[in-house]
């Protein structure tokens, strides 16, 4: 019995790790992005899309539900990426722009 929670805790740290990996890869995205639209300096550093944003954006293109089937049948960690992925994009697609002329 010992051995199966040690493995449902490490299952647990590799999906918290996984999410942690995906919440820096979408700020730094969004991030860039910000600093391209006011102007900034972008020599050298290119800006790539996280692959669980390609993912959704092509999921909400097709108008496939997410959860029609019901949570049984949906695979729970792409879920959680999904949930990270729209709530990164919310918050960096709230921000206001910059007053025109602005320089940062």
């Amino acid at each position: 019995m010992g051995i199966w929670r040690w493995r449902r805790k490490l299952g647990g740290r590799l999906i918290a790790l996984k999410l942690g990996q995906l919440c820096e890869a979408l700020e730094e995205y969004y991030g860039l992005l910000n600093e391209r639209k006011m102007g900034m300096n972008m020599k050298g550093r290119s800006i790539e899309k996280p692959e669980a944003l390609i993912k959704l954006e092509m999921c909400e293109k097709m108008k496939l539900p997410l959860v029609a089937g019901g949570l049984m049948d949906q695979p729970h960690i792409w879920l959680l990426e999904v949930g990270q992925v729209m709530e990164t994009r919310m918050i960096f697609t709230n921000i206001p722009d910059p007053p025109t002329g602005v320089k940062m």
